[in-house]
């Protein structure tokens, strides 16, 4: 088993830094590329537990890999999990919790998963800490080079810089 964890604090109102992680259409926004991560298919909004996603992704130029993730616990504005229906791991469970703290929302990050299914194609990718996006911003989406991989530079929500702990 893997356990990846992260926190950040987001100077912002903890239901705004909610309402802004819960919308899968804002994934696209947050995943690094090199995740190349689109999503397929989602159930109609709005968020609740069982509500589906699916996504396509590729693993070292290995074509369509589909990847379902079941939002299995929610709990508005303080948690949300997602877990693997169908996909690369054997086993995959990510909890986002949202606590107010004074300046803003602390936010964090913890997923568990077993190894790679597909350890042959996709193991050595799959391993890789997702670095922080760079632009997160809640009033308007950011132009495609504000997201590439290894950049650097404020990571932003609403126009707040971000910080990372």
């Amino acid at each position: 088993m893997h356990l990846l964890e992260r926190t950040t604090l987001i100077k912002a109102p903890r239901a705004d830094v909610f309402s802004f992680f819960e919308d899968p259409h804002n994934l696209s926004r947050i995943t690094p590329a090199w995740m190349n991560l689109p999503i397929g298919a989602i159930d109609p909004l709005p968020i609740k537990a069982n509500f589906r996603i699916e996504y396509r992704m590729r693993w070292l130029g290995f074509g369509g890999l589909k990847w379902v993730t079941l939002i299995s616990d929610y709990q508005p504005p303080r948690y949300f999990a997602d877990e693997q229906e169908s996909g690369p791991y054997k086993y995959w469970r990510h909890v986002h919790t949202f606590d107010e703290v004074d300046g803003g929302a602390l936010m964090r990050d913890r997923a568990v998963r077993a190894s790679v299914r597909y350890s042959w194609c996709g193991h050595a990718q799959a391993d890789r800490r997702p670095p922080a996006p760079r632009h997160l911003r809640l009033s308007q989406p950011p132009a495609p080079q504000d997201l590439r991989d290894g950049q650097t530079g404020p990571l932003t929500l609403g126009g707040q810089a971000l910080s990372l702990t």
